[in-house]
């Protein structure tokens, strides 16, 4: 998936209350962190002694993602949903964004002499339209 997709897909939302569910199932590093290791098989009790929690302690976190349709159970193990599949692309693709952006920004801050003044001069007049 490209960036323009993505970002379309984020933008473009149809269904507030099943956005707010997916957010809510992954609104902390540890739920996250517990959701992409069960992309790659990784066993709940595995994740929590990664985690240095209890198994029961990442409990809620399984049943959240349950509930939101991210994933199904199948005896002990977790498989990702069609749903669950694409919010963790959307995630892996959310995680290179912010990479690109970090390194974009460790670059100009090593080489501010290519940034062209007009651009200093419109982020300088928008930083003061905010501040108005």
């Amino acid at each position: 998936m490209d960036r323009e997709t993505c970002l379309k897909l984020i933008m473009s939302i149809e269904h507030p209350e099943e956005v707010a569910q997916i957010l809510s199932a992954l609104d902390t590093p540890n739920r996250v962190h517990t959701f992409n290791k069960l992309h790659s098989d990784t066993a709940p009790k595995d994740i929590a002694d990664e985690l240095d929690v209890t198994r029961s302690a990442i409990q809620p976190y399984l049943t959240d993602f349950k509930e939101a349709d991210l994933v199904e159970v199948s005896g002990k193990e977790y498989q990702f949903t069609e749903k669950g599949e694409k919010v963790y692309q959307l995630l892996e693709q959310l995680d290179r964004m912010f990479q690109d952006l970090t390194e974009l920004q460790e670059f100009l801050i090593e080489n501010p002499e290519i940034i062209p003044q007009e651009v200093l001069d419109e982020i300088e007049r928008r930083r003061q339209n905010k501040g108005s």
